[in-house]
């Protein structure tokens, strides 16, 4: 999404994460998967563009993390509650407020490591893939 959001527009980037999203629900049988893809894999990506506009480190910082901590919550919520997968909440709801606690650390340190990575994915795309891809016109 994020290469189609460079090299296209991001209109057509959100467009693509819909229709995929989409398809992800109906296809897989994960629908876990599929809504980690929906509330955040797949919209971030793209999202992350507009954010890193955001001056001030501290503030930009603050926005990826209510965006991943909504996102994962939420998906957190839909899994127990609507799909009905409750094994997780149930592991949780045993061993307490502190592993919940360190779990959203845990889950904002991947989400970061996440949003770093895409810098980087998107780094080798300008500099070696699409040259590549290029010179073959």
């Amino acid at each position: 999404m994020m290469i189609m959001s460079a090299e296209i527009t991001p209109s057509w980037a959100y467009l693509t994460f819909m229709a995929t999203g989409l398809l992800a629900l109906f296809v897989t049988f994960d629908k876990e998967a599929a809504l980690l893809y929906i509330l955040l894999f797949g919209h971030y990506p793209v999202t992350k563009q507009f954010i890193d506009r955001i001056k001030p480190f501290i503030l930009r910082l603050t926005v990826k993390l209510i965006i991943f901590n909504t996102c994962i919550l939420t998906e957190f919520y839909l899994t127990a509650k609507v799909l009905g997968l409750t094994e997780f909440y149930d592991e949780i709801c045993t061993k307490g407020k502190p592993y919940a606690a360190f779990l959203l650390i845990l889950v904002n340190f991947v989400c970061l490591s996440y949003d770093y990575s895409l810098n980087g994915i998107l780094a080798i795309y300008m500099k070696r893939i699409k040259p590549v891809l290029l010179s073959n016109r």
